[in-house]
């Protein structure tokens, strides 16, 4: 969220601020790239907007906005406050879109959420600009399962210094924060939850559908005839980068009522297998009564998806009032790892492989999976703990390497690299002398921040350490979305400049503690972000911002890394050839890595290091003169394989190896 203050204001009635920008709920609609569902009602002569979330990308929400053709300014000092009507079931807030001048892309502003009642009441919502902007557009939005009806919605623009300042919010709102603090407690992980997103097919027998019955929502699923068998299915596929790993324990927790006998199950792929395991559980008598009923699962081996399903056996109707599919997790056992990332040569062995439990003298899985092959095994931990994995072979590209007990483990990595180019990396490497020990901060975005372990930062790790053991440390600060401003913002806070909550602030809690011989900054693939709404010629942010945050962080590391030397990493391009194909097909997409702005915002780092006697690494050309370009992407055409991060790893070695000959 960009500069965003935000100020919710709770059971107010709507009072009259100032200019009225727009009001009515008529020109609310949802959007195919948000969760949710909108349509109008006319009761008692009047129309409603009915808002109902919906499950999208793994989230579930529900969200309209409202575009006005006014064309207002809105100053740093101004106020918007929003006053909605509303009723219904859920969690609900109004946001809004905030547009710089000639910029397309939004701030997006989140407060947190009101608890709606079945009784309609006024709710108010206050926002301060904190900058100029030409456009401030309202959304409604549906936290979680639920609906809400819209009876009426009013938004001003106001200078009243009534509607005082409280809370300054980010794009991770108070809520977020509170679940993901909540999660990080909690002894189980909720994979999904809500009954919306299950669906039938038309190879097994049955209907499922949404269906209001004394105005309350559930799904209903009817059995029918199909083959020889009188049943009704329905499953829910959901986004998670959840593994699986050997006897982990999962529990579906149903409310439902109806007739006939009724159960969970759930799907289990393994990887590389297009066809599932199908588990059933005992089945349960439905009764009018709506009852809470667990189904409790345990996996075998490993798999990388899991997805639920609901049926009927027999004749008869279910209906599903609530749904959650939960893995636990043995709080007692604890394992560690203590081999790092391993980087061999085709046809050569790891070493053996450590890790370190709470388990003494047990059985532990040990899970080796890569995009090749997978295979689970037993070993014995040690009377200390101490689990080892053998020496072994493994294939071209990266082995994840998994210990666990019940579910719960770790991994270690072992990346197989081609012989030509361990040598290429290891020559450099090799020249690599450090008299003493030397220790590297890096901010990112999430080409730091992904495959942590085997990323490129791992693998300078590797390098520096072969030739010269336990002398080279890192702190990766990488996180995933950032772009310039979002990093900065997370700084200020740090180093209580701001008092705000930035995005995923957790990431630099504590980072300037520590003493650093390096400060590395590689930002710009999120900043070259540009969108469909500015015909892809506006980008996120502009080199004239860039400048603004570039420049504030590089003051405060000046101020609280004094001893380290500031290093610039030039933007990384991006597979453009694959963003076009998705262009000539018609679709709209976000657009990273678009040349013309790759090139402004290299041009202005080359210029930025000049004047401030920064040191840059140019990774840009060395990507873009590799042949193909594609294989230095995974399939996004954005986030770095392995061989991407071994070219970004290369380039940065070779600096150290200017630096220490």
């Amino acid at each position: 969220m960009k500069k965003a203050f935000l100020l919710l204001l709770l059971a107010v009635a709507g009072s009259v601020f100032g200019a009225t920008l727009t009001s009515g709920v008529s020109h609310f609609k949802t959007q195919p790239y948000w969760g949710g569902k909108s349509e109008f009602l006319t009761e008692n002569g009047q129309k409603v907007l009915k808002l109902t979330s919906t499950v999208y990308a793994g989230r579930h929400f529900g969200r309209a906005f409202a575009i006005y053709s006014a064309r207002e300014i809105f100053k740093p000092e101004e106020k918007v406050v929003a006053v909605a009507r509303v009723r219904g079931k859920g969690k609900f807030f109004v946001g809004i879109l905030k547009y710089r001048p000639n910029n397309g892309m939004p701030a997006t502003i989140f407060v947190e959420p009101v608890e709606l009642s079945e009784e309609a009441k006024d709710y108010t919502f206050a926002f301060k600009m904190g900058d100029t902007y030409d456009r401030v557009f309202p959304f409604v939005q549906v936290q979680g399962e639920g609906v809400a009806y819209i009876e009426s919605f009013k938004m001003d623009k106001t200078t009243d210094e009534s509607v005082k300042l409280s809370v300054e919010l980010s794009n991770f709102s108070a809520p977020q924060a509170a679940a993901s603090a909540a999660k990080k407690a909690s002894n189980s992980v909720v994979l999904t939850s809500g009954f919306s997103h299950f669906k039938d097919q038309p190879y097994w027998g049955g209907k499922a559908k949404v269906v209001t019955v004394n105005g309350k929502k559930a799904l209903e699923l009817t059995s029918s005839i199909s083959g020889d068998r009188h049943f009704g299915r329905a499953f829910a596929p959901y986004s998670s980068k959840e593994l699986f790993l050997p006897e982990s324990k999962l529990t579906a927790t149903v409310k439902a009522r109806g007739k006939g006998k009724f159960f969970a199950g759930i799907l289990k792929y393994r990887p590389r297998v297009g066809a599932p395991v199908t588990v059933t559980a005992a089945a349960v008598d439905l009764t009018d009564d709506v009852k809470e009923y667990k189904f409790n699962f345990e996996l075998e081996t490993f798999f990388d998806k899991v997805y639920p399903y609901l049926e009927i056996q027999g004749e008869g109707v279910a209906y599903i009032e609530s749904f959650v599919l939960e893995k636990y997790k043995n709080p007692a056992i604890k394992v560690a790892v203590n081999t790092p990332l391993q980087i061999v040569t085709d046809g050569a062995s790891a070493s053996s492989i450590e890790f370190s439990s709470s388990l003494k003298n047990a059985d532990i899985s040990i899970t080796k999976f890569s995009d090749k092959k997978s295979s689970v095994e037993k070993v014995k931990s040690a009377a200390d703990g101490k689990v080892t994995v053998a020496a072994d072979k493994y294939p071209l590209g990266t082995t994840h390497v998994y210990a666990s007990s019940q579910g719960v483990g770790i991994q270690s990595f072992v990346s197989v690299v081609s012989k030509e180019s361990y040598a290429k990396t290891d020559a450099v490497a090799s020249t690599i002398k450090l008299k003493k020990p030397i220790r590297m901060l890096m901010i990112g975005d999430s080409l730091s921040d992904f495959y942590r372990g085997y990323n490129y930062i791992d693998r300078l790790n590797f390098w520096i350490n072969k030739y010269n053991p336990g002398k080279f440390s890192f702190h990766n600060a990488g996180v995933g979305g950032d772009f310039c401003e979002r990093a900065s913002n997370r700084m200020e806070v740090e180093l209580k400049h701001k008092n705000v909550w930035a995005y995923r602030q957790e990431m630099y809690n504590g980072i300037f503690k520590n003493e650093y011989d390096y400060v590395f900054i590689f930002l710009g693939q999120n900043d070259t972000r540009c969108m469909p709404a500015t015909k892809y010629e506006i980008p996120e942010t502009t080199v004239e911002e860039q400048q603004q945050y570039l420049s504030l962080m590089v003051k405060r590391l000046k101020e609280n890394c004094p001893k380290a030397k500031i290093v610039l990493v030039s933007p990384s391009p991006s597979d453009e050839a694959r963003f076009d194909s998705y262009l000539a097909k018609g679709q709209k997409i976000a657009f990273y890595g678009r040349k013309k702005f790759v090139d402004a915002y290299d041009a202005y780092n080359r210029k930025f290091c000049a004047a401030n006697k920064l040191d840059y690494v140019n990774i840009t050309d060395a990507m873009r003169s590799y042949s193909p370009l594609k294989d230095l992407y995974v399939s996004d055409g954005v986030h770095l394989s392995d061989l991407g991060g071994i070219l970004v790893s290369d380039e940065i070695l070779k600096y150290f190896a200017e630096e220490f000959k």
